[in-house]
């Protein structure tokens, strides 16, 4: 007589299986349970790096980095795609990884104004004080761009837990109120003149802080230093012209190296040129 077969489970058409089928089944779905949670967790990590990376949150601990990774999720941008935020305690915050954002906003004419171009480690949001300058506040991406989101009630109460991201969103505002008083100050009392040159050294500042030369690999369009500067196209174009003209400045194509800053600080009235965009 045959040996009889163990029937252990209805399958969804209702035939029988065997045991073997069904530990062989079983076996698979554990399998790729474990593969599901092994790729969260790398997920998980991953994120945790590249937090560990942002100075708003380097000096947390890898316990602390890995409890508040999961309030973050990547964004990756192409060139020309765009993130657009209204001035309310709904948006999200923004961290670029690495890439470069144009931050923008628009007059009732449909005029785009450009404010800053924003590079890695930048914070935005509607956090940023330019989203309260009125209408709406629009991000686009300059080239490749990673960037890390959170909810902006869910980075409050990071804060509001560890000191030191407490520290560093306190000072990105501070460092934001005096930009927009500076901004201020040099359209009140500065000529184009001045205030291209000094927008020419603040863009070489960030990466050379303390070197006395510098080379911006991508300067900003000729159109965007002169809504960053409260100016016109048509003039940034001329001074940058006579910047070349007087060998402040060496061009190749949107590369400008400046061989000395300080004696191109010098040609200018203005004291400050510190204060960096932030």
């Amino acid at each position: 007589m045959d040996s009889p077969t163990i029937f252990a489970h209805t399958d969804a058409h209702g035939k029988l299986e065997n045991v073997s089928t069904l530990m062989s089944k079983s076996s698979l779905i554990r399998d790729k349970s474990q593969y599901i949670h092994r790729k969260k967790d790398e997920f998980s990590s991953g994120l945790e790096h590249l937090l560990s990376n942002l100075p708003t949150f380097r000096a947390l601990s890898p316990a602390s980095l890995k409890k508040i990774s999961p309030h973050f999720t990547l964004v990756k941008m192409s060139p020309g795609d765009t993130l657009e935020a209204q001035p309310n305690h709904e948006n999200s915050i923004y961290f670029i990884v690495y890439g470069r954002i144009k931050t923008s906003t628009f007059t009732d004419k449909g005029k785009e104004i450009c404010f800053n171009i924003l590079n890695r480690n930048a914070m935005l949001g509607s956090i940023d004080y330019y989203s309260y300058v009125g209408g709406q506040l629009r991000y686009c991406a300059k080239e490749q761009t990673q960037l890390l989101k959170v909810n902006y009630a869910s980075l409050v109460n990071i804060a509001k837990n560890y000191w030191s991201v407490n520290e560093f969103i306190f000072m990105f505002l501070q460092r934001n109120l005096q930009t927009l008083s500076t901004r201020i100050h040099d359209y009140s009392t500065l000529s184009t003149k001045e205030r291209t040159r000094k927008k020419i050294i603040q863009l070489a500042m960030p990466t050379h802080p303390d070197a006395n030369s510098a080379t911006i690999s991508k300067l900003p369009t000729h159109e965007e230093i002169a809504n960053m500067i409260s100016s016109h196209r048509e003039a940034v174009t001329k001074e940058i012209g006579n910047l070349e003209k007087e060998g402040l400045i060496h061009r190749k194509g949107r590369q400008i190296f400046i061989p000395n800053i300080n004696l191109l600080r010098s040609t200018n009235s203005f004291k400050n040129t510190t204060t960096v965009l932030q």
